[in-house]
């Protein structure tokens, strides 16, 4: 089968881990013998507008999966949406039309995020007569104030889809909720990758809280920082490290710099795949206070790796909630977490390791995850 997938996030040199659970769930189906090629449409800012990238079109190759990309002009997206989505979908039709023209029409295509992805994949589907399915991951659709422009083209995209997938059950219930759709929509939680698996901890200072995660406001790392300095102060054996970039990373800075910690906090940038894999493995818990999540797969994978969590009760996090996997905070704020935190380093070793990378592995493993999306591909077709 020839599958078309896009995506409007998707690895690249300068940031290989943006959408990397697309193409590791794309090299699934590779694997299962299908042909998949990816149309990536990422987006520009002003400054590269009037470069040579936004007419030529690139083909690379990942893994053995071939990649054609084109950007487009993202213009002030949360204000301006259809704007956006207009020039999303332009970009979008060259590449199809040359992928079409080297490689022959898609059997299905298979959309990641409504918006763009999704609703482009709509237009395309009803122009060239191809089926299309959706999987929803975006945290977007969770938020109770939503542009009515976002509305209407999710309950499009929905209604016009072979198949609509959401990555948790609150997803889901939250989509179901927004658009008062009918049409059945599945659950499809993210896999993980088998290189997250369980690794015992080999050392027994410092304690290490380890976080991971675009540095914006939904994530919350500001309040986890103030939480850390109050809970413990400048001479505790105790370490929290923090994964990611963005907007917040100068707040960040200023706060460590205002509690002095220089020592026990660090920043450590945007790091790869298996960067990220040894910070699970160096540290003893997990932790990230986000407002909402589709599905949380940084905790998920911290926990294959066999190490407890601290977390807000964000939504994606509590489907299968155990105690014995660590802590959901009771309200997400400076007095949870601090609490939180104490409790984990007087309670560490109560947690068994082992048993939390055994559920974890066994629930979203690579087997589990192809087998039930093969399964809504070939019907869809």
């Amino acid at each position: 089968m020839r599958i078309f997938v896009i995506s409007p996030v998707y690895p690249n040199k300068e940031n290989p881990t943006l959408g990397v659970f697309v193409h590791e769930q794309n090299k699934v189906l590779a694997d299962l013998g299908h042909e998949v090629i990816v149309l990536d449409v990422p987006a520009k800012r002003y400054n590269k507008w009037f470069s040579e990238d936004f007419i030529n079109i690139k083909h690379s190759i990942r893994d053995q999966i071939l990649i054609y990309s084109l950007p487009y002009r993202a213009f002030m997206t949360k204000k301006f949406p259809r704007i956006a989505m207009n020039s999303y979908i332009k970009q979008l039709k060259k590449i199809y039309e040359q992928a079409v023209k080297l490689h022959g029409e898609p059997d299905i295509i298979h959309a990641h995020f409504t918006f763009t992805s999704g609703y482009a994949s709509s237009i395309l589907s009803a122009e060239n007569k191809v089926p299309f399915i959706v999987t929803e991951h975006h945290s977007l659709f969770l938020q109770k104030r939503l542009n009515k422009y976002y509305i209407d083209i999710l309950k499009r995209t929905i209604d016009n889809s072979k198949a609509f997938i959401t990555v948790s059950d609150h997803l889901k219930t939250s989509i179901i909720d927004i658009t008062k759709t009918e049409k059945k929509v599945t659950v499809i939680p993210n896999m993980i990758n088998s290189i997250f698996k369980y690794y015992p901890i080999s050392r027994e200072t410092p304690f290490k809280f380890f976080a991971a995660g675009n540095l914006v406001k939904s994530k919350n790392f500001s309040m986890l920082l103030k939480a850390f300095c109050e809970a413990f102060n400048k001479e505790a054996e105790v370490v929290l490290e923090i994964a990611g970039s963005g907007s917040q990373e100068k707040n960040l800075k200023h706060l460590i710099k205002k509690y002095n910690r220089y020592y026990q906090i660090k920043l450590l940038g945007r790091l790869d795949r298996i960067e990220i894999l040894e910070r699970y493995k160096d540290c003893n818990c997990f932790i990230l206070t986000s407002k909402f999540e589709t599905f949380g797969l940084v905790y998920r994978e911290a926990m294959a790796v066999g190490r407890p969590i601290i977390s807000s009760k964000n939504g994606g996090i509590e489907e299968g909630w155990r105690n014995d996997f660590g802590i959901l905070l009771e309200h997400n704020d400076i007095e949870s977490c601090k609490k939180a935190m104490k409790q984990m380093v007087s309670n560490f070793q109560n947690f068994n390791l082992k048993l939390i990378s055994d559920e974890t592995v066994e629930k979203y493993s690579e087997i589990n995850f192809s087998s039930r999306i093969d399964s809504i591909l070939r019907s869809c077709c």
